[in-house]
């Protein structure tokens, strides 16, 4: 059985002493069992937005047909005291270039468990602006499902990218990342 060493010196095997050994922590362990949903609803988000795969976006109003995947919800969904700021964003390609480059990446970094600080730093800013157009939120005045969806990524940030799934091992190896330590 492979072993390590702990903070204070004392070898461990794998799977045993989890308590004193953040290496064999069972979240670290378990991360993919919320990272992997997280990141699946991200890429499927996108995906319905690119192709209109009937979920949220009917097939005629998909991106790659000329539709914008941020002009419903920026026309229609948003409330609050920055109503007008993300009305006038309505149209703009930049935004819409911006919002599934965003929703892509980040699902995709989840699910394979790389680049997770830059997934993290663009889904936290995303879930902001999200949390920020539709104040205040529906169910609860402080906590909505984009609140939980920021500290999730957050967590997925401070915890080694694939440990024990996915290929962030590979990932952390690389020379540059090595070098870039954000890209990690």
């Amino acid at each position: 059985m492979k072993s390590h060493q702990t903070r204070n010196g004392s070898s461990l095997r794998y799977g045993c002493g989890r308590q004193a050994c953040r290496r064999c922590s069972p979240i670290r362990r378990h991360r993919p069992s919320t990272s992997l949903p997280t990141g699946r609803q991200a890429q499927g988000s996108g995906m319905d937005k690119m192709w209109g795969l009937g979920f949220a976006t009917e097939s005629s109003k998909a991106w790659s047909k000329g539709g914008s995947p941020t002009a419903g919800f920026l026309q229609f969904g948003t409330e609050g005291p920055l109503v007008n700021f993300f009305q006038s964003l309505v149209g703009n390609g930049a935004v819409d270039w911006l919002f599934m480059m965003g929703v892509l990446g980040i699902g995709l970094a989840l699910i394979l468990g790389i680049m997770l600080r830059l997934a993290a730093i663009s889904g936290v800013l995303l879930m902001t602006l999200l949390y920020a157009s539709m104040m205040p939120p529906e169910n609860n005045p402080l906590v909505d499902e984009h609140v939980i969806y920021a500290f999730l990524l957050v967590i997925f940030a401070l915890m080694p990218a694939g440990e024990w799934w996915g290929l962030g091992r590979w990932w952390s190896s690389l020379t540059l990342v090595q070098k870039i330590s954000w890209l990690k």
